[in-house]
């Protein structure tokens, strides 16, 4: 990556998070101060503007923040790449695990943001030490948030010689993460304050402050991975840049085994959070199904990208564009709309449009890619992800989920064994974005 591209990247980041910070603001003054938090006054341009508000769960706005966080996670499992590849000593090599680490966190991050899980685990008795009383995630999570923010200062420390921009952007993004706890207990004290708990909302600017440390927290790491790789690509550079130019060494054998790992891991932890009992509780009810297929259409939506601009074949760019509007689909609950496709005209007519889209890139795929087990992926993805839009159960997610991991498996596949493309006309280098 140019320094250019990695500037333009963060611009985009920075924009859409002031256009969802201000969509937040707009929905808030206009549902809380207009209509007075009733949704059955006003014109329907709330359902609208609910879409684009930080605050609220199972909308556009919750399926960006998290994806966000999946790319920061993304972002760190390449500087661990990276650090393990240049740097030999051992000290260093063990000192890579830290990035991984990041990794995981920021993963489950971004399940959290659209999963609800620390709302959740604040309200559940058995984790409770105070039995019924209303303990809530701040004091529930306060020395596990203690304990992960200090590593990360202290590993973002170590990094200072090494890349001190990074270390530094670091430092102000786990600040901004530490304050959201701090900002969340002055809330329940405000709360607790008031006499009429019922109708309290909390004010639009500190909810703004809110949701803005988040955003700009993610985006300040985000900024501290891209300068750690740009150095680690050229260690003995001693300026500021976001030139990024390395290639991974990576065990091809093991980079399909371990991918088909890692989806079984989701698979089981997706079980595991949709079957639980004790998630199901009062309070904020961000769907926890909805990430699955959201995370594995969005990391889709990258390869895809990459592959575009690799081999210069337009049916990546569009299987891209595709997985990123399924990404959102399932990530902002859009599926909920077409609960009953056969009771409105227009619903049926999204859902026919869905699945021609669908099973036309099949077919383009199809023909564009050799490999016989890419080409079983690909009649899977179609067939079940084309089942999948006519469903609103927790099996849509299930299904959309099962077709984007066996297709999401054959493109690592293509990129791990390069395996060749059949015989087209790829677009000219001009025409590349």
């Amino acid at each position: 990556m140019t320094s250019r591209q990695v500037k333009a990247f963060i611009k985009w980041i920075v924009i859409f998070n002031v256009f969802f910070l201000a969509g937040t603001y707009i929905f808030h003054s206009y549902f809380y101060k207009i209509i007075n938090g009733d949704w059955k006054t006003g014109s329907s341009i709330k359902y609208i503007l609910v879409e684009f508000s930080l605050a609220n769960e199972n909308v556009t706005a919750a399926w960006y923040s998290s994806m966000l966080f999946l790319s920061l996670g993304v972002l760190c499992l390449f500087c661990y790449l990276l650090h393990k590849k240049t740097f030999t000593v051992k000290k260093e090599k063990n000192l890579s695990y830290g990035w991984l680490i990041f990794s995981v966190v920021f993963a489950l991050l971004s399940l959290d943001e659209m999963a609800s899980l620390h709302e959740r685990l604040g309200n559940i008795n058995q984790l409770n030490p105070l039995g019924d009383y209303p303990l809530g995630w701040v004091y529930l999570l306060a020395i596990p948030i203690i304990l992960v923010i200090g590593f990360m200062l202290w590993f973002c420390l170590l990094q200072l010689k090494k890349a001190p921009w990074a270390a530094y952007f670091a430092i102000i993004a786990l600040l901004l993460f530490a304050s959201i706890p701090v900002q969340e207990y002055i809330e329940v004290r405000q709360w607790h304050a008031v006499e009429d708990r019922a109708g309290w909302q909390r004010p639009v600017v500190f909810l703004i402050i809110e949701e803005g440390s988040e955003l700009f927290g993610a985006t300040f790491m985000i900024i501290a991975c891209l300068i750690f790789a740009a150095y680690t690509s050229k260690p003995d550079s001693k300026t500021f840049s976001f030139s990024i130019k390395a290639t991974l060494e990576l065990n091809k054998g093991k980079l399909v085994s371990q991918s088909v790992v890692g989806i079984i891991i989701l698979a089981l932890l997706m079980i595991s959070i949709v079957k639980n009992d004790l998630l199901i509780l009062e309070g904020d009810h961000g769907r926890r199904e909805n990430w699955f297929p959201s995370a594995t259409a969005f990391l889709t939506s990258i390869i895809c990208f990459y592959l575009y601009f690799k081999e210069k074949h337009r049916v990546f760019y569009f299987t891209a564009l595709f997985s990123l509007f399924v990404s959102a689909y399932f990530g902002g609950n859009i599926y909920a709309f077409l609960v009953n496709p056969t009771e409105s005209v227009l619903e049926s007519i999204i859902l026919i449009i869905l699945c021609l889209f669908t099973l036309a890139l099949a077919v383009w795929l199809f023909l564009t890619i050799k490999d016989n087990y890419s080409r079983f992926a690909i009649i899977v993805w179609a067939i079940v992800v084309i089942i999948s839009f006519g469903l609103f159960t927790w099996y849509a997610a299930a299904l959309a989920f099962l077709g984007f991991s066996a297709f999401l498996i054959s493109l690592i596949r293509i990129i791990a064994l390069d395996i060749p493309l059949a015989i087209s006309q790829p677009i000219p280098n001009k025409e590349i974005l």
